[in-house]
């Protein structure tokens, strides 16, 4: 991979688009090439800035249900007589022999029905939130390392570590420092997960580092679900406790990832 085609795929990276085989001729060329690391971790700073600039705002639950409401009762519609086609119209094949009034409104019934199933099948097609969740956390972690940035600030202070990102934050995440367990906290940075800023711990077990995402449970929202996968080459473990949702990323064994897991909330894998 030259600079050019690099650089083409510096955007797809940062969106968590690349395809697998990409990111890893990218991350070949980045370990070899200072030019294009430095324009990379400069479209992350522009990526950045505009995200913790930019206002968001979720669409209420009600509108789902008006959308699907207005679709189903598009789709029971009957057209009325007076809007049948006139023989010798552009739609006069409709009233041919077998397809009078009733064949036709049949057949538009059928075709409302198939559009809705296709636009169904889409909507189900479409990936889940555990998905987009899962998708965005490990571009995340890709990101952060390829671009160098995996510390907003580095310190094993684990009370310095808390107050900095609960001064940046609208919740205080716990900071603890693992080391006697094979965790040693080496910082964190401010991260990005479904649209909400989010603190993200980081440990170094074993020549690996962790990513330890870090988010409130919504008001009146369950947990994530637990889980535990590998995806573009990294281990993903997730679960809720006390009120917080945790996501730990790393290219280590999964096993390592639930013994983090584990030290950080003893029974909680049970």
């Amino acid at each position: 991979m030259n600079c050019t085609e690099s650089r083409q795929l510096h955007s797809a990276l940062l969106d968590g688009e690349g395809a697998a085989h990409e990111a890893g001729a990218l991350e070949l060329h980045l370990a070899q090439c200072p030019g294009c690391r430095q324009a990379l971790k400069e479209l992350q700073g522009l990526s950045t800035s505009l995200r913790r600039g930019a206002d968001y705002f979720a669409a209420p639950a009600q509108l789902r249900s008006q959308v699907l409401a207005r679709v189903r009762a598009e789709s029971r519609r009957t057209p009325a007589a007076s809007q049948a086609p006139r023989a010798g119209g552009r739609w006069a094949w409709l009233l041919a022999p077998g397809r009078g009034p009733v064949g036709a409104t049949g057949l538009m019934g059928s075709m409302a029905a198939a559009l809705l199933a296709f636009g169904l099948g889409l909507q189900l097609a479409q990936p889940t939130a555990d998905d987009r969740l899962l998708e965005q956390a490990t571009a995340n972690h890709s990101r952060a390392v390829l671009t160098d940035h995996a510390l907003d600030l580095a310190s094993s202070d684990q009370r310095a570590v808390g107050s900095w990102l609960a001064g940046r934050l609208d919740f205080s995440p716990p900071a603890r420092d693992l080391a006697a367990s094979g965790f040693a906290l080496e910082g964190a940075r401010l991260d990005y997960l479904d649209q909400r800023r989010v603190a993200v711990l980081v440990y170094r077990g074993r020549q690996h580092g962790i990513d330890l995402f870090m988010w409130p449970v919504a008001d009146g929202a369950r947990g994530v679900s637990k889980m535990t996968r590998r995806s573009r080459g990294l281990s993903v473990v997730r679960w809720s406790e006390d009120g917080l949702n945790y996501c730990a990323v790393s290219d280590a064994d999964p096993a390592e990832l639930e013994h983090l897991e584990a030290t950080l909330h003893p029974g909680a894998s049970a």
